[in-house]
């Protein structure tokens, strides 16, 4: 006995599901710069959690854990800024004074000095930490604790061909 499935795609939507594949392997094919929490673990409290997963956490926040956006946020608040960098940085590549995988270093670094400042600096509309937090961690500064979080914000040029 067995289930038998049958799905219709039209014409339409098979062409459209082509171009959108298409248009993403030309995009993968393009050289880019990822930035943000890319990987790692970080143990504390006596647990083992991927850094990715503590950084989502703080990010969009829990049910316990109110959100303290860092990278949504930055990237928000700076963005006229890093718009501009790369407005020059292009200017660069075209005239010659730099080459993209250059140009996309400091892009790069750019945006991970600002989240980590964000970290190190706070915002005002984070919520403050608990009493019973502060006296954990001996410190009222929301998202650094062992530093592990602010470590692992980098960035990672992927030059394609």
């Amino acid at each position: 006995m067995g289930v038998k499935v049958r799905v219709k795609v039209t014409e339409k939507q098979d062409t459209q599901f082509i171009r959108m594949i298409e248009e993403h392997q030309k995009m993968l094919k393009k050289p880019f710069v990822d930035v943000g929490v890319l990987g790692g673990t970080h143990e504390g409290d006596g647990e083992v959690i991927s850094n990715i997963a503590l950084a989502r956490i703080h990010e969009y926040g829990t049910e316990t854990i109110p959100e303290r956006s860092f990278i949504r946020s930055t990237l928000f608040e700076q963005r006229p800024a890093i718009i501009e960098l790369i407005k020059i940085l292009k200017h660069d590549i075209y005239t010659g004074k730099t080459t993209v995988e250059k140009a996309l270093g400091e892009i790069g670094l750019q945006v991970q000095t600002l989240i980590r400042g964000k970290i190190n600096d706070g915002d005002s509309t984070w919520e403050p930490l608990k009493p019973s937090t502060i006296a954990r961690k001996g410190s009222d500064k929301p998202l650094i604790d062992t530093g592990q979080l602010l470590k692992s914000i980098v960035f990672k040029v992927m030059m394609k061909k």
